[in-house]
């Protein structure tokens, strides 16, 4: 007694399905969409004078779906077929923290609903003016586990694997394989030049970003759109053979939250160029995107890919099996290795030694920071001579004749400028007619804070 109905439901990918049914009323039809939270596309009354068919159209959107990401599928550059395409996509993200925040907030958001975040660290008090999805709350937790518990509040459709440990030669290909993009929001010049070379050898675009002080720069190495004929773009090392003055260097230049919020954002649009498969001239691949927010500079810089280059040239040196032969040491552990187990003393022991003096003993305390981070705060009796402005001749000038010899304890940040002091120090050509021996303060004041003060601010 009642109509068929046929309901053809329009998916993302353009193919169509169909279910008939028996229905009394359009009012049934109309309780039947609600209860599947389906939205009308359009409606079309079609009678056929043998069995009064109604055909009805629908989406295979939700209507939550719809409404949520509506304002953007309605541009004509993202539309039904890029929404699905961002559905379907599955990105990692190494690195939780100024550009990982952003980059897994605006890809949640955006409907990227399988992500993988990867990092080993746990928020601190001074991750908060950059690391913008983190709180006071999730002091002393995992990065990782504060991400996820973000963006499940905001997007709860999405799918969030996060992984607590920091990514290296032996597990990178295993935690990276299975995922479309691999985007880069690491803060160490080994990672960056890892992730660089799993892409290549796994055939995966990376969305590269960093950020330090006032500046950043983003761009997309290696990738290749569906409908694009070329060859994949240049890679990281086509652009950075080897690591930069900067990159190598473990010590802290500081960061203004904008600045990584703005990389970060970056980092995200091109991700989801990517996932919807635009091609090479409209993705930031083959040009390096640089910006300085102090000064107002926007500037990009276009990059080949180099047919010698060790990882994606023509004949590549870098494989599955020597990768992390390929990978840059750290500055600092090659500056550790250069001083002697007895240049060294830890912050608890200097501070026993410090408290038991009696005025004999011959030393002095040199503070190697720059003068504004002296000026955020320093130790009682430390001298501020910048690692920059640091020489022999200015220690000799601090001291007073004597025959003793003089220890001087040099301090830092982390303890790895004073590293690089102590190592400087006694590789120059000795002057002055006062003895003096070097010793490095382990750990710096961030040590020093952990193990003697802890009402001493770490920064």
């Amino acid at each position: 007694s009642g109509d068929l109905v046929l309901l053809w439901f329009a998916h993302g990918n353009n193919k169509m399905k169909h279910v008939t049914i028996l229905m009394d009323s359009l009012k049934h039809v109309a309780i039947l969409m609600d209860s599947l939270s389906l939205s009308v596309y359009y409606i079309h009354e079609y009678v056929v004078p043998l069995c009064h068919r109604l055909i009805i159209f629908m989406t295979e959107w939700q209507k939550e779906d719809i409404q949520r990401y509506g304002r953007q599928m309605i541009l004509p550059d993202v539309g039904v077929d890029g929404q699905a395409c961002l559905k379907e996509g599955k990105v990692v993200i190494v690195g939780a923290g100024g550009l990982g925040c952003p980059v897994a907030l605006y890809l949640a958001c955006a409907g990227v609903q399988h992500l993988c975040i990867i990092d080993g660290d746990h928020v601190e008090l001074s991750n908060l003016h950059r690391q913008v999805l983190h709180t006071s709350e999730s002091i002393g937790t995992a990065k990782v586990s504060s991400i996820k518990r973000e963006l499940l509040a905001r997007n709860p459709t999405a799918h969030i694997e996060h992984i607590n440990t920091m990514l290296g030669p032996t597990n990178a290909l295993e935690l990276t394989q299975h995922y479309d993009v691999i985007v880069d929001c690491s803060d160490n010049a080994t990672t960056r030049y890892l992730l660089n070379d799993i892409a290549v050898l796994t055939h995966k675009p990376l969305i590269s970003g960093s950020a330090i002080g006032s500046s950043g720069q983003v761009s997309v190495f290696h990738y290749r759109a569906p409908s694009d004929c070329e060859v994949h773009s240049g890679c990281y090392r086509c652009v950075f053979s080897t690591p930069s003055p900067i990159t190598q260097s473990c010590s802290d230049f500081g960061v203004l939250g904008p600045v990584t919020g703005m990389i970060g954002c970056t980092q995200a649009m091109e991700v989801l160029k990517v996932l919807m498969g635009k091609p090479q001239q409209d993705v930031m691949c083959g040009r390096l995107l640089m910006v300085d927010l102090m000064s107002g500079m926007f500037r990009t810089v276009k990059y080949p890919r180099k047919r010698n280059c060790i990882a994606c040239g023509d004949a590549p040196a870098i494989s599955l099996a020597n990768i992390s032969e390929f990978l840059p040491i750290a500055t600092c552990e090659i500056e550790k290795n250069s001083i002697q187990e007895e240049q060294e003393i830890s912050c608890k022991s200097l501070h026993k030694k410090l408290h038991a003096d009696d005025g004999t003993s011959s030393y002095l305390l040199i503070d190697v920071r720059n003068t504004t981070q002296f000026k955020i705060c320093s130790l009682p009796k430390f001298t501020n001579i910048p690692l920059s402005e640091l020489s022999l001749d200015k220690i000799q000038d601090l001291l007073q004749d004597t025959n003793k010899t003089v220890e001087v304890y040099i301090i830092c940040r982390r303890g790895i400028d004073s590293t690089k002091a102590v190592h400087m120090l006694n590789s120059e050509p000795k002057t002055g007619t006062v003895p003096m021996k070097f010793i490095n303060i382990q750990g710096g004041l961030e040590a020093w804070g952990q193990e003697v003060d802890p009402a001493f601010p770490i920064y």
